[in-house]
């Protein structure tokens, strides 16, 4: 249950907007001193759900690794809970694809960027998916969706 809390609070960081309830949630206490996330930072960390800018993808990264090591700070369980792992890589993943434009290079530094920060996740990703944004594209994934519902209902 603690492990869903966990992944819970951290959905809630990806899909928080620029307002000031959003902002006041992702500043825990650490210590006495406040984390701050600025109301530019929010906002780019919206585009989780809306799409994220090629151009802006190492700024968010960025932001993600700061807002997942405050939360790891604050839920250490979190660290070797398989259900979370399996959840962040699932979020590495909707983030190489929610990268507009669509791009390989954008897909493979998105991928790198979650095993250079967290190898565990090597046995986690979901590696057909990996396979087919780095080399086929997102395009291809799309195509590869709509192959495999359309076997799924035959």
């Amino acid at each position: 249950m603690r492990a869903l809390a966990a992944c819970s609070a951290l959905a809630l960081v990806l899909a928080g907007c620029g307002s000031d309830v959003a902002v006041q949630h992702l500043a825990p206490m650490d210590a006495g001193t406040v984390k701050q996330l600025s109301a530019d930072d929010a906002l780019l960390m919206a585009g989780f759900l809306v799409g994220i800018d090629a151009q802006t993808l190492p700024r968010f990264l960025a932001i993600f690794s700061r807002l997942l090591d405050w939360f790891m700070q604050e839920h250490a369980a979190a660290r070797s809970s398989r259900d979370f792992l399996e959840t962040l890589a699932r979020q590495y993943d909707a983030i190489a694809y929610r990268v507009r434009p669509p791009a390989r290079a954008a897909a493979l530094r998105t991928y790198g960027e979650a095993l250079r920060t967290h190898p565990r996740l090597i046995t986690m990703l979901p590696w057909a998916n990996v396979a087919v944004m780095t080399v086929l594209g997102r395009n291809s994934r799309v195509k590869l969706s709509r192959w495999r519902e359309a076997l799924a209902r035959a």
